[in-house]
C-alpha cells in the first residue's frame, strides 16, 4: 500500500522537533506493515482547531492528490483535527475516496468496525490539551505578558514562523480586574499539570494522551501497544496488519 504521512505541531509549547518525532513514529508503523511512504504533508506552528489556515491538511484532502496514496498515517487523530465535527468530516471525505486513515498511538483504524465511535471519543478526549492551555493562561490570575514572541521570515522559503522570546524580554504587568483565581489555586493547578521528572514520555515535546501511551511494548515484535477498543490494549503491529 502507498502511504501518506501527516504531522503537525502547534504554537508555543511545541517545535519542529515534534514534527521529526511524529514522522519517525509514523514511518516505523508504515515499515512494519510493509507499506511505502509516497507523500508527506505537514503544518507547522498552527492550531488544530481550524482547517482553513492549514495548507498541509487541505492538500491531504485534495481529490487529485488523494489518488496518489491508499492510507493516511498520523501519530494520532488530534494531529488531523481537534474539532470533533471537522475530524469526522475529514475522515468521511478520505474514506469516500478509498483512503484508509491510521492513528498510530491511539490505535485508530478507519477500516476497523466501530471506527466512527472511536473517532468521536478521540475528539472529546482531545479537548484535554485545550484544558491545559486554559490552566496555564496567566490572565486568569490577573497577569498580562507582552513581547513574548516575534515572527521571523525564512529568507529562502519566505514562510513566517513564530518564535518565542526569552522570558527576560517579556513585558508583564498585573491587572487585578482580570483575576478569577487566587494565587494559591493557580499554584496548585500548575503543580497538578507538571509531569514527573523521571517520566521519559515528556522529553519528546508532546504529552501522552493516555496513561500508558509509549510505555507498553510487544514482547514478540517490539512494536508499541495501542488502545484496541474501549477496554483493551494490544500490539499495534498485529492489529494494523496482522504482521505480528
Amino acid at each position: 500500500m502507498k502511504a501518506a504521512l501527516y504531522s503537525r505541531f502547534s504554537t508555543d509549547r511545541q517545535n519542529e522537533s515534534s514534527i521529526a518525532d511524529q514522522v519517525r513514529v509514523c514511518t516505523e508503523c508504515v515499515e512494519r506493515q510493509g507499506w511505502k511512504v509516497v507523500e508527506r504533508f505537514e503544518d507547522q506552528g498552527t492550531s488544530g482547531a481550524a482547517l482553513g489556515n492549514r495548507p498541509g491538511v487541505l492538500m491531504l484532502q485534495d481529490g487529485a492528490l488523494a489518488r496518489r496514496f491508499d492510507v493516511v498515517v498520523a501519530i494520532d487523530l488530534s494531529r488531523l483535527s481537534r474539532s470533533q465535527g471537522d475530524l469526522s468530516k475529514m475522515i468521511d471525505r478520505l474514506t469516500a475516496k478509498g483512503v484508509r486513515v491510521i492513528g498510530v498511538q491511539d490505535g485508530y483504524d478507519s477500516a476497523r468496525r466501530g471506527h466512527k465511535l472511536q473517532a468521536g471519543l478521540s475528539g472529546i478526549i482531545g479537548m484535554g490539551s485545550a484544558i491545559r492551555v486554559i490552566v496555564r493562561n496567566e490572565r486568569y490570575r490577573g497577569v498580562i505578558h507582552w513581547n513574548t514572541s516575534e515572527w521571523r521570515k525564512d529568507p529562502d522559503g519566505g514562510k513566517r514562523k513564530r518564535v518565542m522570546r526569552p522570558r527576560s524580554e517579556w513585558i508583564s504587568y498585573v491587572d487585578e480586574s482580570l483575576r478569577i483565581v487566587s494565587d494559591d489555586l493557580w499554584n496548585r493547578a500548575q503543580r497538578r499539570t507538571q509531569p514527573a521528572k523521571d517520566d521519559k514520555r515528556f522529553k519528546t515535546g508532546g504529552r501522552p494522551k493516555f496513561l500508558l501511551s509509549g510505555l507498553l511494548v510487544c514482547d514478540a515484535c517490539g512494536a508499541h501497544y495501542t488502545i484496541t477498543d474501549q477496554r483493551s490494549y494490544g500490539c499495534s503491529s498485529h492489529h494494523d496488519g496482522r504482521a505480528c
